[in-house]
């Protein structure tokens, strides 16, 4: 059985897309479904320092350290405490278990706020 360094207690709500098929103009049809998903911890991060995700170079706006593969690309986040604000996934979760010492088991995730 593999340890648990990080236990996953505080809950947010994960926004799963998915293709349902197209429309008449031939536009991809997507649905949402929302489920609850428990991480380790989230953060905002400082604007006056801001942190850049690789190739994509967007500024991120918060973090979240979650389980191996709880969110992809392409997925969005609702913290609590932080209102209705809606993040988006930005790239792929930043992995740490291929190496010689341990495996956390847990990923970074990198949000950026969703500007509706």
């Amino acid at each position: 059985m593999r340890r648990q360094y990080f236990p996953l207690t505080k809950p947010v709500t994960r926004i799963r897309r998915d293709q349902s098929g197209t429309d008449e103009l031939n536009n991809d049809i997507t649905v949402d479904s929302r489920d609850q998903v428990l991480v380790f911890a989230y953060y905002t991060l400082s604007p006056d320092e801001p942190v850049v995700s690789r190739h994509e170079r967007l500024e991120l706006d918060a973090r979240l350290i979650a389980g191996i593969g709880d969110f992809i690309a392409d997925d969005a986040v609702v913290l609590p405490g932080l209102g209705d604000k809606e993040f988006e996934v930005i790239g792929e979760a930043e992995n740490y278990e291929a190496n010689p010492w341990w495996s956390p088991g847990v990923e970074t995730v990198n949000l950026r706020r969703v500007q509706r």
